[in-house]
């Protein structure tokens, strides 16, 4: 037995469906462009910070993250393959270079 989680895939077609669906509700609750794209950006910052979560308690990191710079940067270790990554923040944006 593995001692890897094991990750479901849903197909592009389902996410798309959903995704497509989703925001068609959002279009028939709210009447203005910006606060569709206010509710489209609080959901998608929610997701990302629960991405970040499970992937920072399920993957061996030398030491803890006590801020977002930390969990940025560890993230992108780890995304790069290995390979050196420039990470730079300013307050809470981050750009990533491989």
């Amino acid at each position: 037995m593995s001692s890897r989680r094991e990750t479901k895939k849903i197909s592009a077609e389902l996410f798309t469906l959903t995704y497509g669906s989703l925001v068609a509700q959002l279009i028939k609750d709210y009447e203005s462009d910006d606060e569709i794209n206010k509710q489209l950006d609080k959901m998608g910052y929610n997701i990302g910070m629960r991405l970040v979560d499970d992937f920072l308690a399920h993957t061996p990191v030398q030491s803890r993250c006590s801020t977002f710079q930390d969990a940025a940067e560890t993230v992108a270790k780890v995304g790069c393959g290995g390979t050196h990554c420039l990470f730079t923040c300013y307050n809470t944006l981050c750009t990533h270079q491989s």
